[in-house]
């Protein structure tokens, strides 16, 4: 399937709008949000489009969105115009971000269209800060723990409060509440 400027933007408003209905939960869409966004890309794509298209579609946006907004991450001095669709920088800053990631040379000249929503919906999807990974790296770090020998592990014991069963009852009482009481007590530990 070829998608269009204009269906993406349909595709990200409708996006937008199930967020705004609390239509993702965590980062993850609903099957209320697909089968809406479906239904509403139908309507105005005049063809038939199935969910699997949607999520092909917003993993390709998602995926472009990262390398432009990772680019940038950690520097200042630029700004996103929406008229030109382009981010805007004096030279020497565009020096100061090539210089630190090569990769950031293409979006001086790429046009980013729906970046107000873009970043909307995925930003915070992004990993931030000093010790941020990305899922490709944390499924490698998880596949190297699974090697780790676990068999000098500790396990530690946690000790049971004292339970005690009244003569004739069904329900356990704890056994600092007993003052004098002809009710015995067992501490098992587990």
């Amino acid at each position: 399937m070829t998608w269009f400027a204009e269906m993406d933007e349909i595709l990200l408003d409708a996006f937008v709008a199930e967020d705004e209905k609390g239509n993702r939960h965590d980062g993850t869409w609903t099957s209320t949000a697909f089968d809406n966004i479906v239904k509403e890309c139908v309507e105005k794509f005049g063809h038939v489009i199935d969910k699997e298209n949607l999520k092909n579609r917003q993993r390709t946006l998602k995926t472009n969105f990262a390398a432009c907004y990772d680019a940038f991450r950690g520097h200042s001095g630029f700004a996103w115009n929406p008229e030109s669709q382009l981010f805007e920088a004096e030279p020497e800053v565009w020096k100061e971000i090539i210089e630190a990631n090569s990769n950031a040379a293409k979006w001086r000249y790429t046009l980013i269209q729906n970046y107000d929503k873009l970043e909307r919906l995925f930003a915070n999807d992004r990993a931030k800060g000093k010790g941020a990974v990305s899922a490709k790296e944390k499924s490698r770090q998880w596949r190297e723990e699974e090697n780790v020998d676990l068999t000098n592990s500790s396990i530690h014991e946690v000790e049971s409060p004292d339970i005690c069963v009244e003569p004739n009852s069904n329900s356990p009482t704890n056994a600092s509440s007993q003052k004098n009481s002809d009710v015995s007590c067992k501490s098992d530990s587990f």
